[in-house]
């Protein structure tokens, strides 16, 4: 290989200008990001900061965290979030997180991180690149949703809890009515309890089957099966307890359940998927009510989309089959 004392002074000198234009079209190119772009030194130091970085996190002179090691920068919960995406990042990984730093003013912000590593042409890692993307307003937008589906079911809970209270007292004057009223007000409490399930347990894991033994509680006739180890989120809750009141429902105007018939109801894992079965026989079912669903079974396979699953209803062996599926 021809080193650099064997090349003539004008190879070397158009070499030089090339790297420097190179060096100064990249720099140009990363000013001009619109998220805040950091490249730090192996040892996770800063070493330059793009000017909308700088302006997003209100910091007038760079010179006052350069050589700064980048952890420091943020809350000290975060800091370990941080040590180990340069960690991963000195061992050739990318990484993403979501965390919350305010700027150097004090202004409180969330944001969006990605960390890699930047490498020679040899394959040795130099530096790490940094992209901050301030998601402040979409996480206060979600949290603001959040708030206020937890505010629904709140009210919705107590609203089951009224209903079912209503049914007892409707029925106090009427003993003919008194068995009607008591299980009615079963029904009720079973979906209270659920609620409150969803309330105490947002953000965390719980097992399918507890969720499912309160939803099918007021229903006798659905025979269901599920394995203990099946966990799932709240989000998947919010999905798998519409789906299943909207098909009880149904069932109970048109189908098994308001003729004295049963209904399967499984979950299992499949092909990455927890997939729970809706199997109903029919009893002489209004078809075109049942299968269709009407805006339930739409919002059900909206919602089911979002989490990246589906909801597939159709009408097989003259019963009913629907199969909702989400990411396991």
């Amino acid at each position: 290989m021809e080193s650099s004392m064997d090349q003539d002074p004008l190879t070397l000198k158009l070499g030089n200008t090339f790297a420097e234009a190179s060096g100064k079209l990249l720099v140009a190119m990363l000013e001009q990001s619109q998220d805040c772009v950091k490249l730090l030194g192996t040892d996770g130091t800063l070493g330059f900061m793009n000017r909308n970085g700088r302006c997003s996190l209100e910091i007038d002179d760079f010179s006052s965290v350069e050589g700064q090691h980048w952890w420091n920068m943020w809350p000290d919960a975060v800091q370990p979030v941080v040590r180990q995406a340069v960690d991963d990042a000195m061992r050739g990984q990318e990484s993403r997180f979501e965390a919350f730093c305010p700027t150097a003013k004090g202004t409180p912000k969330w944001w969006d991180v990605t960390v890699s590593p930047v490498r020679h042409d040899n394959g040795e890692i130099f530096q790490i690149a940094s992209f901050s993307r301030d998601v402040t307003e979409q996480v206060k937008a979600r949290e603001a949703l959040e708030a206020m589906a937890f505010e629904m079911r709140h009210r919705l809970r107590n609203a089951f809890t009224v209903s079912g209270a209503i049914a007892l007292v409707g029925a106090k004057d009427t003993p003919e009515h008194a068995a009607f009223a008591r299980g009615l007000h079963n029904r009720f409490a079973a979906l209270a309890r659920a609620q409150s399930q969803m309330l105490e347990q947002t953000n965390k894991r719980y097992p399918l089957a507890d969720l499912l033994e309160i939803m099918i509680a007021p229903y006798d006739a659905i025979h269901w099966d599920c394995p203990p180890e099946l966990t799932i989120d709240d989000r998947a809750a919010k999905v798998i307890a519409l789906g299943i009141g909207e098909l009880a429902t149904n069932s109970m105007k048109y189908g098994a359940l308001g003729q004295n018939g049963t209904v399967r109801l499984d979950g299992a894992v499949r092909d990455g998927q927890l997939q729970l079965v809706w199997n109903e026989p029919g009893v002489a079912l209004a078809q075109d009510k049942t299968l269709d669903g009407g805006n339930g079974h739409l919002l059900i396979g909206r919602m089911a989309r979002i989490y990246g699953g589906e909801f597939v209803v159709s009408w097989a062996n003259g019963g009913l089959l629907a199969t909702l599926s989400l990411p396991a």
